[in-house]
């Protein structure tokens, strides 16, 4: 794409956030963008896809952009806002988000090596399967993750970014300003399944063993008899008779409520 292509998309981008006559959201779908200045652009809503390589996008306006499935590598970020961007399955190598406003992006199963998140702002990013190798985060604020939910590694906490400082991702969750979210699981009946499944939003659905669930011997026994109670239902009479089909459900409601009283910090959902 030359530069004449790239500045026509850009114009007509800025008319259609501007709700001028004949603009049109910028979809740069399949792109291979290489070298380019974006620095200090309104590309909010943008959407992105393909490949990026020494893309320039400092002091850059990106809300809600969408960068799904993108594969950026040296790109610059910095001081870019960036609220609400989608960074969901992305890859990112060597991209450097220093003082960016990222609130509330989402990096979903995003895999990501040697970032630079040094003062940049991650209340409310969700970091879910998230896979982070390498980052330097001295005076980044609002990150909250679950370690068992991501993979996090060679942290680097010095001012310089030397490696001088390195931490575990305990060291990285912000207290204050990190915006923590419940587990989110579902009860339902399923043939030869567990009946708990991990249900995060723009995550893969996870079934989840009874015996991981840090709930009581009895609530846990009860699921059981339900889930053995219907699987032998269903293999005699399939659909099951509305009668049999009810009794499943009051007691599917029943577990439910035991379920989100046992585990106050999960969000627990049940769908008949």
């Amino acid at each position: 794409m030359n530069a004449q292509d790239l500045e026509k998309l850009l114009r007509l981008h800025e008319d259609f956030l501007k709700g001028r006559p004949g603009g049109e959201r910028m979809d740069m779908t399949e792109a291979k963008l290489q070298g380019l200045d974006l620095s200090k652009r309104d590309l909010a809503g943008a959407t992105f896809d393909g490949n990026l390589v020494d893309v320039s996008f400092r002091d850059a306006i990106l809300d809600q952009g969408i960068f799904r499935k993108v594969r950026l590598r040296r790109c610059d970020f910095g001081g870019a806002r960036l609220r609400g961007v989608n960074l969901r399955r992305a890859s990112l190598e060597s991209c450097s988000f220093r003082n960016a406003d990222l609130r509330d992006a989402d990096f979903t199963r995003t895999t990501a090596r040697d970032l630079d998140l040094r003062g940049a702002e991650l209340s409310g990013a969700i970091f879910y399967q998230t896979v982070i190798v390498g980052a330097k985060v001295n005076g980044s604020k609002g990150f909250w993750a679950r370690q068992e939910d991501g993979r996090f590694e060679m942290l680097d906490f010095s001012i310089a970014g030397d490696g001088s400082d390195m931490r575990s991702v305990d060291a990285w969750v912000d207290p204050v300003y990190g915006l923590t979210r419940p587990i989110r699981i579902r009860l339902k009946l399923q043939v030869g399944s567990s009946p708990i499944s991990r249900v995060e939003p723009n995550a893969r659905e996870r079934e989840v063993d009874l015996g991981h669930l840090p709930v009581s011997a009895e609530l846990r026994e009860a699921l059981r008899q339900w889930a053995d109670r219907y699987d032998e239902a269903i293999v005699e009479t399939d659909p099951l008779p509305s009668g049999v089909a009810q009794v499943l459900e009051m007691e599917g409601r029943s577990l439910q409520a035991r379920l989100q009283a046992e585990l106050p910090a999960y969000d627990v959902s049940y769908e008949p």
